[in-house]
């Protein structure tokens, strides 16, 4: 729901907006591979844990390489790209990493800190937003983290989506 919120804030079109959903609604399905052990466990993960739970993003991948809309595989590959390059499973960096799938990682950890896990409490909105900004540039996004938590605060964007990192007309830029 945050990231259509937030794609419909950007100005992202409704094509656009549905095929992010979806890969929203799907980017973690590879975790159905990762044992349950791992998914729960409520310490730090081991090395060969941590291993486990990063293959998800190309076991979800091959899980879904049969639907309809191809599109949005590469978004869900590389939801856990970082924005310094030294995110998984290709360590891409910066606009190499497609812009839906830094909006599903941005959206997937604001919502991921907001909620309650085994391994630690949930953290209140002020201070998740807080978090986003102090993982833009390295984790995030810089723009998209700043935009994220624009819209969070007044409920709008002051700017148009034309100032998008990666735009293309397809996504109001120009």
């Amino acid at each position: 729901a945050l990231v259509v919120r937030f794609a419909g804030a950007l100005g992202l079109d409704e094509a656009r907006t549905a095929q992010l959903e979806t890969a929203a609604l799907l980017h973690d399905i590879g975790k159905i591979g990762v044992p349950d052990a791992i998914l729960r466990k409520a310490g730090p993960l081991e090395p060969a844990e941590y291993d486990k739970v990063k293959e998800h993003v190309v076991l979800g991948v091959r899980i879904l390489s049969a639907i309809p809309r191809q599109e949005i595989l590469p978004w869900i590959e590389a939801h856990h790209e970082r924005f310094d390059g030294t995110g998984y499973p290709q360590g891409l960096a910066g606009e190499e990493i497609p812009l839906e799938a830094r909006m599903i990682a941005l959206c997937d950890a604001y919502d991921s800190m907001i909620t309650m896990r085994a391994y630690r409490d949930a953290h209140s909105e002020r201070i998740a937003r807080a978090r986003v900004m102090q993982g833009a540039g390295s984790q995030f996004d810089p723009v998209l983290a700043a935009l994220l938590v624009e819209m969070l605060e007044t409920g709008s964007l002051a700017r148009h989506s034309t100032h998008l990192p990666n735009a293309s007309p397809a996504f109001g830029g120009s």
